[in-house]
């Protein structure tokens, strides 16, 4: 089984996405594709991920949570931008290859 993202905790709020035409949900979410971008205020990046059939604790310091029920649908809400899927993520490390081993 491949492991599969289904959630990122971002700090900051959606403010920026709706400018960017993501449309938000009323609990301050976006939905792209099947993952869920939620808002956690303060600070800015990544904060967590959820994974689906992936590592069930931390990669690297990156706070990492295993999805629970059922997958969500492929394809989210329409977005006035047109976008369908995150392409990629983009995680920084002072460390590549540890990071690396830890992806791994």
């Amino acid at each position: 089984m491949s492991v599969v993202l289904e959630e990122l905790e971002l700090g900051g709020d959606a403010g920026p996405w709706e400018r960017a035409g993501f449309a938000v949900h009323g609990e301050g979410s976006v939905r792209v594709g099947a993952v869920t971008l939620r808002f956690a205020g303060e600070g800015q990046g990544i904060r967590a991920w959820t994974l689906r059939g992936g590592p069930q604790t931390d990669v690297d310091g990156l706070p990492t949570r295993a999805a629970t029920g059922d997958p969500p649908a492929e394809s989210g809400p329409k977005h006035p931008n047109g976008a369908l899927r995150l392409d990629h993520i983009v995680v920084f490390t002072p460390d590549l290859n540890r990071t690396f081993n830890a992806l791994e």
